[in-house]
């Protein structure tokens, strides 16, 4: 991860809940009779899910990969559409929340920041349905199931023996599966399946098995 990377995903995941409310504000200054549609508590829903938002962005541009912010905004995509929000109220959310970094952001971090909005206005094209990206029985999954419940140090151990015993890669382990398994939490964070808390544990749990 490059410095200006750091600097960035720091920037966006320590100043998030004020860029969110800016982006929500945005957005209903913008859309098409946003008070009717999303009543009386739909500016907080919204502020809530840009700032969900911008945490998966800080995480994605932490990891370096592009693939978690464009499944987050995937999946929101999934869960916003099964709720009756209209697909053009999510394309100008990204809008919102691009314009919102723009502005607020310095001038060092569009850099880092632009390839993964553009990952998102893809993913709002994309018609696919999100699957897990590990199978039953798989390394990935184990790592999950140990995220779950919050052993760090199981998690850590699996990791780390399975290095040191040529089980798998450090980069293997990275990709196949510390990622598809932070993936598979936000996945069913977002469709209700997981809470908030438990997600954050998971993520957190995750984070920590890599140091």
């Amino acid at each position: 991860m490059t410095r200006a990377a750091a600097f960035t995903a720091e920037l966006v995941r320590t100043t998030c809940r004020g860029l969110a409310g800016l982006a929500a504000a945005r957005f209903f200054e913008r859309a098409d009779a946003a008070d009717e549609q999303y009543g009386s508590e739909g500016f907080d829903t919204w502020r809530q899910t840009m700032h969900a938002r911008l945490q998966a962005l800080a995480s994605a541009i932490e990891a370096g990969d592009l693939q978690i912010f464009k499944d987050d905004v995937q999946w929101f995509r999934g869960v916003a559409v099964s709720r009756g929000i209209p697909k053009a109220d999510l394309t100008l959310a990204v809008e919102c929340l691009a314009e919102t970094l723009q502005n607020q952001l310095p001038e060092e971090t569009n850099g880092p920041v632009a390839p993964f909005l553009e990952e998102a206005r893809a993913a709002l094209r994309i018609e696919t349905e999100i699957v897990p990206e590990f199978a039953p029985g798989s390394h990935a999954e184990t790592v999950y199931e140990l995220a779950l419940i919050g052993d760090l140090g199981g998690a850590r151990r699996f990791v780390t023996d399975g290095v040191r015993q040529g089980t798998f890669s450090v980069e293997d382990a990275i990709v196949g599966m510390i990622l598809p398994a932070a993936r598979e939490a936000g996945r069913r964070w977002h469709l209700g399946q997981l809470g908030i808390a438990a997600e954050h544990v998971i993520t957190q749990t995750l984070r920590n098995a890599l140091y």
